[in-house]
């Protein structure tokens, strides 16, 4: 935690509640269960714990309507949810926390576990350190970002950045949305990752 006086302009929008992340309905949890922590990188460590623990990830349950409150109450949803509810919590007492859209590295490295979200777009969120900047935190899958997190924008949560937006015109019931995503490094050889379509085609 931090004074607000300390902190650069550009970070103070991200404590500040916003659509998706309402911390004023949070806000008595947060601090009756993280407020008694330690203060610093415990508090955050908790807040993700306590996410990746009680919410189970579902793709059959996933709402882009949901608030961080919506998920806490439901405990269930996909990395947009997971995002969410433990931005609202940080900014609840006091942190700075951003919402970030992106991709994950399709395929993990050798011996490494496959990431929860590497077959669509994924979310995850930044947390702001005075000493470090900021630092981003993949609570769907209980990690610290790394370079298999490819960032595509950041925002105050869902609504600002979301990787899709437009009109539905027709009956609702005749809609459908199927997602697809590979993400592969470039040096990867072509012949390789042609394979990988066919295969999974």
């Amino acid at each position: 935690q931090h004074e607000i006086k300390d902190l650069p302009d550009e970070v103070l929008v991200f404590l500040l509640g916003s659509r998706y992340c309402d911390t004023d309905r949070l806000g008595d949890f947060a601090w009756a269960t993280f407020g008694q922590t330690p203060p610093g990188w415990s508090r955050v460590q908790a807040i993700c714990d306590f996410v990746q623990g009680h919410v189970v990830f579902s793709y059959a349950n996933a709402d882009p309507l949901r608030t961080a409150y919506g998920g806490f109450v439901d405990r269930t949803g996909v990395c947009r949810d997971f995002a969410h509810l433990a931005i609202a919590s940080m900014r609840s007492i006091g942190l700075a926390a951003r919402y970030i859209s992106g991709y994950l590295l399709t395929d993990p490295p050798p011996g490494q576990a496959r990431l929860i979200g590497a077959d669509a777009s994924h979310a995850w969120l930044s947390v702001y350190c005075p000493v470090h900047g900021w630092v981003d935190l993949d609570p769907t899958n209980d990690v610290i970002a790394g370079i298999r997190h490819v960032t595509v924008a950041w925002g105050r949560d869902y609504r600002d950045v979301a990787p899709l937006r437009g009109v539905v015109v027709g009956p609702a019931a005749r809609q459908a949305l199927a997602v697809a995503v590979d993400v592969v490094r470039l040096d990867e050889p072509r012949h390789q990752l042609h394979q990988r379509r066919l295969t999974r085609a």
